[in-house]
């Protein structure tokens, strides 16, 4: 064994619990270290808002569009021009077509009401996959409003209730829809470390964003989406590829460190025992 994992984990000068401790915080170390080697969780939702042939269609299939402050319904739609990535495919999302090369959600800002905020979001997360807000790792979408000024922020509902993240996402102005399977931008959330606000959701009644930074709270994903402000009449957001990751299924993580942790408590004891012989 190298001389420094050694001293890590063995602790020769301390007492058997001080080495017990050090033991745990090492293996820590060790599993923070496997979890990012592992890399991203699986993909548990993806929408690809996929559309077959050119022109574009109304949102539909699990998606809407409401805006304003009193949450007024509003016309989204679906283009016909490529998406981005063009290869991904649909996981617990409808429909779950083939039709892949074509697609990206957009609206026009001149239909929100009082060019107040927008959200797009859908609740077929809560019916089509099984998810704990515990087990979640990233949010991610791709980005190309055709204005800097429009500011998003990823929505998640837990238990019915909705929240959106502190930060918000902008892009670089891209002018033309035509130009989004090169140009958009991809946007990740970090669920290990943002921060929410609540927001108030009820269709046809009241849209709005409370001002204190809480934690997300463990729960059951009920719904998903992505919350618009700074909207113009001008304005044309347009996003694509809306999906969630969660965390390494702990079996994996269990392989590579589980074992090792219980290894060294193993170990530990062993040796206090002797020492107390």
């Amino acid at each position: 064994m190298p001389k420094h994992l050694h001293a890590l984990v063995f602790f020769p000068s301390v007492g058997p619990v001080a080495r017990g401790v050090g033991c745990v915080i090492t293996m820590a170390v060790i599993l923070a270290g496997t979890a990012a080697a592992l890399g991203a969780g699986p993909v548990v939702y993806r929408e690809i808002f996929p559309r077959d042939g050119s022109g574009s269609v109304p949102l539909a299939e699990g998606w809407q569009l409401h805006g304003g402050a009193t949450a007024q319904p509003v016309d989204a739609f679906i283009s016909g021009a490529d998406g981005r990535p063009e290869d991904a495919a649909p996981v617990n999302s409808n429909p779950s077509a083939d039709e892949r090369e074509f697609g990206w959600a957009f609206f026009f800002g001149d239909d929100v009401p009082d060019s107040g905020p927008a959200l797009l979001w859908t609740d077929e997360i809560g019916s089509l996959a099984d998810i704990s807000s515990g087990a979640m790792e990233t949010v991610s979408w791709y980005q190309a409003n055709n204005s800097a000024g429009t500011e998003v922020r990823a929505v998640v509902g837990v238990d019915s209730q909705w929240y959106a993240t502190v930060d918000t996402l902008t892009n670089s102005p891209i002018a033309s829809g035509h130009d989004f399977d090169s140009q958009a931008e991809p946007q990740t959330v970090d669920m290990f470390t943002a921060q929410w606000y609540s927001l108030t959701f009820n269709p046809t009644t009241v849209l709005s964003l409370g001002a204190t930074a809480t934690s997300l709270p463990i729960g059951q994903v009920t719904g998903g989406g992505l919350y618009f402000e700074g909207i113009t009449d001008d304005a044309i957001p347009r996003v694509d590829t809306f999906a969630i990751n969660v965390v390494p299924e702990p079996s994996t993580l269990a392989i590579f460190g589980l074992g090792g942790l219980i290894g060294l408590v193993l170990l530990v004891r062993r040796r206090t025992r002797a020492a107390s012989r």
